[in-house]
């Protein structure tokens, strides 16, 4: 197993947000503040979606390991890294990595559906659950003006220097509805053409995509787990791009 495998997720290791622990969990303590091993040990047990190398799956616990390397290798916590590297050299003052569910002001509510034996809700869950649901794969905030200034530099390799940008950028197949192929930590959506990345967590839905050949950015925040932001994205994009023909 390589650290790159688990950045452009070939590496065929479970998902812990498909384990009963982990969906149980979320329904009956959702303030419940997880650790980045408790998703590791509850993976051990799961078989490998296919051999190391092999095929592509999103898995987002590839990111969780990933995250607890840097923190073993910094001796820091992630999010002071991801503040350090990241936040701060790119200004991006309306992006956090929160420590509890409390939701800066104002902000976007975001909905999702819950089922159970006699009625179907659709309730408010931007502040139910706590944020270390997502730990080092997802347990962010920002608004839409950060999330521009984050994509387009995460194409342009502004904080890697250009060997490590090119590694970013290299690509597996990555069939799916969300991106054709997957490089380090991003997506590239083949037609139309972007780089990006979605985001999702109970509530919300997102997509950051970068064209670079028209220098376009495109940003859509959904506040709605089941919407589906790329659809959105590559409909405005494929306007777009046959308006400057």
């Amino acid at each position: 197993m390589k650290f790159r495998m688990l950045c452009n997720h070939v590496s065929g290791i479970f998902d812990y947000t498909e384990t009963p622990t982990f969906q149980v969990g979320l329904i009956t303590d959702p303030y419940r503040v997880w650790t980045s091993q408790e998703f590791i040990d509850m993976v051990k047990s799961e078989p490998f979606y296919f051999p190391p190398g092999t095929n592509f799956k999103y898995s987002n616990t590839n990111t969780i390991i990933a995250g607890k390397i840097i923190e073993q290798i910094t001796g820091n916590l992630v999010k002071m890294e991801i503040q350090q590297r990241i936040l701060t050299p790119l200004h991006l003052a309306n992006t956090i990595y929160p420590s509890n569910p409390d939701m800066p002001v104002p902000y976007v509510h975001g909905y999702d559906w819950i089922w159970d034996s006699d009625t179907t809700h659709f309730p408010d869950v931007a502040e139910a659950y706590d944020p270390s649901i997502g730990g080092a794969a997802g347990a962010m905030v920002a608004d839409v003006y950060d999330l521009r200034t984050w994509v387009e530099n995460l194409y342009k390799g502004t904080l890697l220097t250009p060997a490590t940008q090119a590694l970013r950028l290299t690509v597996v197949p990555a069939p799916g509805e969300d991106c054709e192929e997957y490089g380090l930590g991003i997506m590239h959506k083949i037609n139309p053409p972007m780089w990006g990345h979605t985001g999702t967590i109970p509530g919300y839905k997102n997509w950051a995509g970068y064209c670079p050949s028209q220098n376009v950015t495109i940003v859509i925040s959904y506040n709605s787990t089941e919407s589906k932001p790329m659809i959105l994205a590559s409909r405005l994009m494929n306007i777009y791009l046959q308006a400057v023909k």
